[in-house]
């Protein structure tokens, strides 16, 4: 269940970043911000922050922050389910 504090963010397509993400890059984000909003508590960032930041970086050819946000937070998901 989403945070009511945090309201969903709409990720919008590579046409109106004036810029082409791949597919794959678009799935990311997607699972990213599912998993910020998930596990909000984890973090001392909004979720949406942490989605725009990944978006800017990927914009701009840089998708470490991405993959770096996806790791942690796949291991935070793994380790809540134990």
């Amino acid at each position: 269940m989403a945070n009511p504090m945090y309201r969903p963010m709409h990720i919008r397509n590579d046409r109106n970043h004036g810029t082409s993400l791949s597919q794959d890059t678009v799935v990311k984000i997607e699972e990213l911000k599912r998993l910020a909003n998930k596990y909000h508590q984890y973090q001392n960032i909004d979720p949406d922050e942490i989605v725009k930041w990944a978006v800017h970086g990927a914009i701009n050819g840089d998708t470490k922050f991405l993959h770096d946000k996806l790791d942690l937070l796949h291991t935070i998901e793994s380790l809540a389910k134990h």
